[in-house]
């Protein structure tokens, strides 16, 4: 109720005294702050009517935009009023859709701080090719790209929606076949690389990386030498990254 009153501009309806008369503006116009439009002067709040103990009476609250004041009535009544919604001030963003990244260029996941590029490399490669290729990579105005860390690439993933499920004796598990990961990120390859090497024994770097299998939903490690598997490279840069400004005639 509060949140509709407040789109009314009080002082433009204020009472206006001529001589001993007091005049007051009506709304017919039904004009309220922000260019909204209103098909209808009486709108329902969600605001309901409570009694001494702080429980519902079966009341809710209306705003009459013409008179500019507040009546309650019957939530049960046949009462005509009109809906106007609205949403938190500090509710999230809708995640972005693939292409609005791969227009962009990048993501940047506001939950991390971590600014990742749209796609990966496009095609299989050894460990140290994908190190290189991020090391290289020119993007959005940066050139501090890397190749992500093996918990950053699983930050990707929703993993509750791929966990397994056990229904009586039958255990099933969800593969994600269409690699779908968080910010509209363009994955080419179910095997993506990890920047993580796999020390030996004695905390020292024994040849093996960790990579992320995106279509079983795991991790793994392997050979990072010419004998190993071959991956793509999904680069990412630091935390504290921040989109570059739009360049001049840039459409965001």
């Amino acid at each position: 109720m509060d949140e509709l009153q407040s789109l009314v501009d009080l002082e433009a309806y204020s009472s206006k005294t001529a001589g001993s008369v007091a005049v007051f503006r009506r709304n017919t116009d039904l004009r309220v702050k922000g260019g909204l439009l209103l098909t209808g002067e009486t709108q329902w709040s969600s605001s309901q009517v409570t009694d001494a103990n702080g429980k519902p009476t079966g009341s809710a609250w209306h705003f009459d935009f013409a008179d500019r004041s507040r009546w309650n009535h019957s939530a049960s009544a046949k009462i005509h009023g009109h809906a106007l919604c609205v949403r938190g001030s500090n509710a999230t963003p809708p995640p972005p859709s693939s292409q609005e990244t791969q227009e962009r260029g990048y993501w940047v996941d506001s939950s991390t701080g971590l600014m990742w590029a749209a796609k990966d490399n496009g095609r299989d490669v050894i460990w140290s090719r994908a190190m290189k290729y991020c090391r290289n990579l020119q993007l959005a105005g940066y050139s501090d790209w890397r190749l992500s860390t093996i918990d950053e690439l699983e930050s990707l993933i929703h993993k509750e929606a791929y966990a397994a499920k056990t229904v009586g004796s039958v255990t099933s598990w969800r593969i994600n076949m269409n690699l779908d990961v968080s910010g509209g990120l363009l994955l080419t390859g179910q095997t993506q690389w990890s920047s993580s090497t796999v020390p030996d024994d004695r905390g020292k770097p024994s040849g093996y990386a960790w990579y992320f299998d995106f279509v079983n939903v795991r991790r793994n490690k392997d050979d990072a030498t010419f004998a190993g598997i071959f991956g793509h490279a999904l680069c990412v840069r630091g935390a504290s990254a921040t989109p570059p400004p739009p360049s001049n005639g840039a459409q965001e």
